[in-house]
């Protein structure tokens, strides 16, 4: 059971790119030694593609833990940002959508849970694009370096579980939109100044 502070408000979908983000993971080096077992159904098929991977769930949900310790020396620094964002993709599940859900934990084990299935909705087949929540971390979660993070999934139907499949582009954390409205609008007058 994850000890786990779960964000609650203020969430929102976009099919476009944030810049001067931090990426915690593409995805594309993920290897399936990463299983969750307590999670994973054992039949499910995780195929590898050029920058994304996608999860054939046949009977359940999903989890699969990455470490990103062993990519720097003391994680990966999110510090500065205050939201999280997930590309994905969903190419089948039940008629009541699809959830995913990110946990991160700090280097000193705290952690912290997005459900975004609860913030958002469940996701219908056929959703692609980005979903987006605030990055509200508990008090005392160290953001200089991440010990590691976790996706899970589920899909619901009248009957529980039920198979789905996901595809996962990139996990990353950026700052907020009006933030990055401030820094864009703050390089156009330093432009115009140099002029």
């Amino acid at each position: 059971v994850l000890a786990a502070a779960v964000a609650a408000t203020g969430a929102l979908f976009t099919g476009t790119q944030a810049q001067a983000a931090v990426v915690i993971e593409s995805f594309d080096n993920y290897t399936t030694g990463g299983n969750v077992a307590a999670w994973a159904d054992f039949a499910n098929t995780f195929t590898s593609g050029a920058t994304e991977w996608t999860i054939d769930v046949n009977n359940g949900g999903f989890g699969f833990h990455f470490d990103d310790t062993g990519n720097t020396p003391n994680g990966i620094d999110i510090s500065g940002n205050d939201t999280l964002e997930i590309d994905f993709t969903v190419n089948s599940g039940g008629i009541y959508g699809t959830t995913v859900i990110v946990v991160l934990e700090d280097k000193n084990g705290l952690q912290s849970a997005y459900d975004l299935g609860i913030l958002l909705g469940n996701f219908a087949s056929g959703f692609s694009g980005t979903a987006s929540v605030p990055l509200t971390l508990p008090v005392g979660f160290d953001t200089t370096g991440l010990n590691f993070f976790q996706v899970q999934g589920n899909s619901f139907d009248d009957t529980y579980p039920f198979p789905y499949s996901l595809t996962l582009s990139e996990l990353r954390v950026t700052p907020e939109p009006a933030s990055m409205a401030l820094i864009g609008c703050g390089m156009g007058l330093l432009t115009l100044r140099r002029r």
